[in-house]
C-alpha cells in the first residue's frame, strides 16, 4: 500500500482537473477539431496549433455523446497536466542532485500546487499552452538523464504545437545549447544534416502557417491594456514566490553558481516573457510560472532538509499571504464545471433530437452541427464571420459573452426571428410547432450568459 501512496494522492488533482470550470477558448479546439476528418469543412486556423488539434480529433473517431467527449478530453489534458507536473519536480531533484523517494515527490508536487493559484487553476486546461510546456519540460528532463535525441525531439514539436511554445526556446536555450551543440558536432554528417532539416522544416511550418497569428500577436500590442487583470492577480497573490524566485536566480548569478546559472537565466527570462506579452491570459502565465520558479524549488530540495525550521516558517508564511490575497480579490481556488455540464445536457438533448445547427461563437457542444465562428476580443476579421452567420439565422443561437462581442447584434437577431426554449437558448419561429417548451426550464437551469465568460 506505502508503494501505491504517492499515486493515490494524485487522486484529487486529477478529479479537481476533470471537474474546474472548463473555459471559452478551451471548447472552440475541443469541437472544431472534428473538421481534421472532414475536409470539405476544415478549419485552416488549425494549423497553427497542428499537433495540439489534430491530438483532438482522435476523440471524435469515439462514438461519444457531448458530455462524455467532453469528460473524456477533460480526463486526458488532467492527466497530462499531472504528467508535466511529476516531470517538473522530477528534473528539479535531477537539477538538485537529491535522492527522494517517490511519495516525497509527489508531496512536492501537491504542494507545488498550493503554493501556485494559478498553477493550479489550470494545469488541467485544453491549451496549447499546456502542450507546449509539457514539451519543454520532457526536453528539459531527457537532456538532464543525457538523452539528447529525445531531448531534442521534444525540443523540435514546440513550433508544431502553437506559435506561442516557440518562446520555450528562449528559456529552453539557456538550459540545454551548449550542450546541444556539443552533441551536434559529434554527429556525422548525415545525421547532421537530417537533424538540421527537421530543424528548419519545423521552423518554416510554424512561421509559414502563423504569419496571421503572429500579426494578431503584434497588433494586439496597439490596444493592450498593461498590466492584464490575470497579471495583476498573479504577482499580487504570488508576490512571495516571485521575490524569492527572483532573489534565489540573482543569488546563482552572483555566487557564479555554474551548474544553477542556466537554470537561473531561465526563470528570469521566463519572467520578461509573462511581462512582456500582452495576452497574459491565466493559461500562458502557467505555462511559464514552473520555470519562473525552477532555481527556488531546486535550492529548496538541496538544502530544505538543512534548514528545515527556516524554509518550513519563510513558506508557511509565504502561503498564509497568497492565502488572504485569494480571499481579498475574491479569487476562489476551485470552480466547478457542474453549471455548464447541465446547461449543456440539455441544450446537447434538444438540439441532437431535431439536428439542430447551431452558433454560440465558441463551440459548446462538440458533437453537434456548429456554424464555425469564433468570436474574439479585437479580432474584427472573425467578428465579422460571426456577423455573417448569425444574419444567416441559424437553427438555434446560443447567446454567451463570446457572441456578446458583437454587440447588441444576437440580442436582436434573436428577439425577431426566435423563441427562447432554455436560458439564452434560442430557437428559430419556423421550428415553433416542434419544440416542446417545458415549464421552469427557462427559470431552473444556469445562464449561459453567466457560465460561459470570455477569457
Amino acid at each position: 500500500m506505502k508503494k501505491y501512496l504517492g499515486w493515490i494522492l494524485l487522486l484529487p488533482l486529477l478529479i479537481y482537473g476533470c471537474f474546474y470550470h472548463i473555459s471559452s477558448s478551451e471548447f472552440w479546439p475541443m469541437t472544431i477539431s472534428k473538421t481534421w476528418w472532414n475536409w470539405s469543412f476544415f478549419e485552416p486556423s488549425q494549423l497553427q496549433k497542428p499537433l495540439f488539434s489534430f491530438f483532438l480529433s482522435f476523440f471524435h473517431i469515439l462514438p461519444l455523446s457531448d458530455l462524455t467527449h467532453i469528460y473524456f478530453v477533460k480526463f486526458a489534458f488532467s492527466l497530462l497536466g499531472i504528467v508535466a507536473l511529476y516531470i517538473f519536480i522530477k528534473s528539479a531533484i535531477e537539477i538538485s542532485q537529491k535522492q527522494i523517494t517517490h511519495n516525497k515527490l509527489i508531496l512536492i508536487a501537491l504542494l507545488f500546487c498550493l503554493f501556485s493559484p494559478i498553477f493550479l487553476k489550470n494545469f488541467s486546461r485544453i491549451r496549447s499552452d499546456q502542450v507546449g510546456f509539457l514539451f519543454f519540460i520532457l526536453s528539459v528532463y531527457f537532456y538532464l538523464i543525457r538523452r539528447m535525441r529525445l531531448s531534442f525531439l521534444f525540443a523540435i514539436l514546440l513550433p508544431i504545437s502553437s506559435i506561442k511554445s516557440i518562446l520555450f526556446f528562449i528559456p529552453l536555450a539557456f538550459i540545454i545549447l551548449p550542450q546541444y551543440l556539443s552533441y551536434f558536432k559529434k554527429l556525422n554528417f548525415i545525421k547532421k544534416l537530417n537533424l538540421t532539416l527537421l530543424t528548419l522544416a519545423a521552423l518554416v511550418w510554424a512561421i509559414g502557417y502563423n504569419l496571421s497569428a503572429l500579426s494578431y500577436l503584434i497588433a494586439t500590442y496597439q490596444d493592450a491594456s498593461f498590466p492584464t487583470v490575470y497579471l495583476k492577480n498573479f504577482v499580487t497573490v504570488e508576490m512571495p514566490f516571485i521575490l524569492l524566485s527572483i532573489l534565489t536566480s540573482l543569488w546563482i548569478l552572483l555566487n557564479k553558481r555554474l551548474r544553477l546559472i542556466p537554470y537561473a537565466l531561465a526563470s528570469l527570462s521566463s519572467l520578461a516573457l509573462i511581462v512582456a506579452i500582452p495576452q497574459s491570459y491565466s493559461y500562458y502565465i502557467a505555462s511559464f510560472v514552473p520555470i519562473v520558479y525552477l532555481p527556488l524549488l531546486t535550492v529548496l530540495i538541496q538544502y530544505g532538509f538543512q534548514y528545515k525550521k527556516v524554509f518550513v516558517t519563510t513558506l508557511s508564511l509565504c502561503l498564509l499571504y497568497s492565502s488572504i490575497m485569494m480571499w481579498k480579490k475574491n479569487l476562489p481556488y476551485f470552480i466547478s464545471s457542474c453549471p455548464q455540464i447541465l446547461f449543456i445536457s440539455k441544450a446537447s438533448a434538444l438540439t441532437n433530437l431535431h439536428g439542430f445547427n447551431y452558433l454560440d461563437g465558441m463551440g459548446m457542444l462538440p458533437r453537434q452541427n456548429l456554424i464555425p465562428c469564433f468570436a474574439s476580443p479585437s479580432d474584427p476579421i472573425a467578428n465579422n464571420g460571426c456577423r455573417e452567420a448569425l444574419e444567416n439565422q441559424p437553427d438555434v443561437i446560443i447567446i454567451t459573452q463570446r457572441l456578446l462581442e458583437l454587440g447588441n447584434e444576437s440580442f436582436k437577431v434573436a428577439a425577431e426571428n426566435y423563441f427562447q426554449v432554455y436560458p439564452n437558448y434560442w430557437v428559430h419561429q419556423k421550428y415553433k410547432e416542434e419544440v416542446e417548451i417545458k415549464k421552469g426550464d427557462l427559470d431552473n437551469l444556469p445562464v449561459p450568459l453567466i457560465i460561459f465568460m470570455v477569457d
